[in-house]
């Protein structure tokens, strides 16, 4: 629920992290790069696991707070 401010492109946008930008980040990293990181440093993990396993990964994030 915390917000971050994220480059998509060249511009810069305020996004709230939940779990749509979660699956997005592990699916698509270059899509929003949070500001002060360089674009490139994760891989996308595609087809290296699953959306039940996304859902798991999220619902353990969650637990953390």
């Amino acid at each position: 629920g915390s917000t971050r401010i994220v480059e998509q492109g060249r511009e810069e946008v305020e996004i709230t992290v939940d779990e749509e930008y979660i699956r997005r980040s592990i699916y698509d990293p270059k899509a929003d790069v949070v500001k002060g990181y360089n674009s490139g440093l994760m891989l996308s993990y595609r087809g290296m696991v699953t959306d039940e396993e996304v859902d798991l990964i999220i619902e353990y994030l969650k637990s953390l707070e």
